[in-house]
């Protein structure tokens, strides 16, 4: 998954690299229904105490094929990394782009990233 901001990716002249992440299968072999799942599932937001559980991943529901029932699957915030220069790499990661955040999964997302970086 594509960490930086949308800006970098449509102006990466003066960019060094991106920020990437990978999107790993979910992590509780495919049981949605284990109370751990359903915490990961819920912690792509606060919780009810503003926490967040498991900071280092975010939940995603994603099609591997078009017409295929949506999956879970983890973005893991511990394996980011710079994928550089940026403007050789914005045209590989825009010919393999399979789909894009709604707007408040793209929020979700900022706020816990910044908490991944910012916990205490």
């Amino acid at each position: 998954m594509v960490l930086s901001h949308d800006c970098e990716i449509e102006n990466p002249r003066f960019r060094i690299g991106l920020s990437v992440a990978p999107i790993l299968p979910w992590p509780f072999e495919n049981d949605y229904g284990s109370d751990e799942s359903l915490d990961l599932m819920r912690s792509g937001s606060l919780s009810a105490d503003r926490t967040y559980d498991f900071i280092q991943f975010f939940p995603v529901q994603m099609r591997e094929e078009e017409g295929a029932e949506p999956r879970w699957k983890v973005v893991d915030f511990s394996g980011m990394m710079s994928a550089s220069p940026a403007r050789k790499v914005v045209p590989l990661l825009k010919a393999h782009k399979k789909l894009e955040m709604l707007e408040e999964t793209r929020r979700d997302l900022k706020l816990k990233l910044a908490a991944f970086f910012g916990r205490e």
